[in-house]
């Protein structure tokens, strides 16, 4: 996949504790995962490119962790 390629982004979600970390659920994957997400099943969300998704993410980090 490369930098201009479009994927939709159904959800993002922050954890603060026990352990900070980022989930982010991609929609239109083979749904073999054990965590699927049952919305995963439909082309919905927010169109992200792979650096659009990149620098989004870290401005979460920034603004929750503040890193």
């Amino acid at each position: 996949m490369n930098s201009q390629t479009y994927r939709k982004i159904p959800s993002i979600e922050a954890i603060v504790s026990p352990v900070r970390r980022i989930y982010i659920n991609l929609a239109g994957c083979n749904f073999n995962c054990r965590s699927c997400f049952a919305i995963a099943k439909y082309d919905v969300g927010r169109e992200f490119t792979v650096s659009n998704l990149v620098e989004f993410i870290l401005k979460i980090c920034s603004y929750i962790w503040g890193i």
